[in-house]
């Protein structure tokens, strides 16, 4: 993934030009003071790879930056050329974008924030966070509702949002506390207010809050809760994302394999009938594999990875961070199969992608040598 050049895309995007303001906009939250001040608190920590940490971490954030500001352009440029008469009604679109766009600057807010207070996994998980964090592309293309809301009511969704984006900054950290409250509490009030959209993504935070605890009933319901919600409400890219987690999760069940097949369609329905889209089915593909090697279908999971890989390799420069935690769940399951040269060579695949997207010093690439070493050993 080409994110060394994020600090020469960054200075590109805040150029002046029609429709400029989006830089001035994220100023505040990844300007000069902001990178500055995250970096001076990252290496503060002293871990022993706080640096190379903040080297992978700042292109990340440099590249998630120039996308936010290229699709506020792209917005505002689509919304000034669209003709407009004193009969024509608004389509909601560039305020449905632009909504998405804030939430998630106030995500970029939370998570920087998390970053900056030196939570005890903070540092560890950052580049995960950085990944894991909504991309911006995805507002370009949103559909709004016609009626706006009343000034009350948008300045609590607002505070709600940033309560939920908190939690989820928190929770990619690895600091769960109580943060599964604030999402039931988010989920609640999104319900009443009406606004869906931020119901499935209260939702989607809990599921994420349960699974760390262990709770993975409690997971799936709520990952269930949002898909249903996702569909009625029209909103794909969080209807897929809903059904491709429960993939995984009800998956590495050998007793509920059916429905994790069942999930598997039906977050391939969600990709039909949009604007292809090959990264998401090679995370989908990606975690059907897994659930293939945990219930002892190694061709099969083989197969279903090799495919994965191909849709994901067909975009250039795609972010391969996904596979990084990929990779060794299959070794694992390979090793545990007893399919020790599978083992190896993923073991190896995995440790390769941690030492590209983590950096030499980060934990997790010691944690990938350790089980590339226990694949060889037992490698006939």
């Amino acid at each position: 993934m080409a994110l060394a050049v994020g600090a020469a895309v960054w200075s590109l995007t805040a150029t002046q030009g029609p429709c400029s303001g989006g830089a001035a906009t994220l100023e505040s939250s990844w300007g000069d003071a902001r990178r500055a001040a995250l970096k001076g608190a990252v290496l503060a920590t002293e871990h022993r790879y706080a640096p190379s940490t903040w080297a992978h971490l700042r292109p990340r954030l440099d590249l998630w930056a120039a996308d936010w500001i290229e699709t506020h352009r792209a917005v505002c440029l689509a919304s000034s050329d669209r003709p407009t008469t004193e009969h024509t009604e608004p389509d909601g679109s560039t305020e449905a974008a632009m909504a998405c766009l804030e939430r998630a600057r106030v995500h970029l807010d939370a998570f920087l924030g998390v970053l900056s207070d030196g939570e005890a996994n903070a540092t560890r998980n950052a580049i995960y966070g950085a990944a894991g964090l909504p991309s911006p592309k995805i507002c370009a293309s949103l559909h709004g509702p016609r009626e706006p809301n009343a000034p009350a009511v948008t300045q609590r969704l607002a505070v709600l949002n940033s309560q939920l984006a908190q939690a989820a900054a928190r929770a990619n950290a690895g600091e769960v506390g109580t943060d599964i409250e604030v999402a039931l509490q988010v989920a609640l009030e999104a319900r009443e207010l009406g606004d869906t959209r931020l119901h499935v993504e209260a939702m989607l935070v809990q599921a994420t809050l349960r699974a760390a605890l262990g709770e993975q009933h409690g997971a799936q319901a709520a990952l269930r809760e949002a898909y249903r919600l996702g569909v009625t409400a029209s909103y794909p890219a969080l209807t897929r994302d809903a059904a491709r987690r429960l993939v995984l999760m009800t998956g590495v069940d050998r007793a509920h394999y059916s429905d994790a097949q069942q999930w598997q369609r039906r977050a391939l329905s969600q990709l039909s009938g949009q604007a292809p889209d090959p990264i998401a089915r090679a995370r989908l593909l990606a975690n059907l594999a897994v659930v293939h090697a945990r219930v002892g279908e190694f061709t099969a999971a083989r197969d279903t990875l090799a495919r994965a890989l191909v849709l994901q390799k067909s975009v250039p420069d795609a972010d391969t961070m996904f596979f990084v935690e990929v990779y060794p769940q299959l070794a694992r399951a390979m090793l545990a199969g007893q399919r020790f040269e599978d083992a190896a060579r993923l073991a190896r695949n995995a440790l390769t992608l941690a030492r590209e997207n983590l950096g030499e010093d980060h934990p997790a690439v010691a944690e990938r040598l350790v089980e590339l070493t226990a694949a060889r050993q037992q490698s006939p």
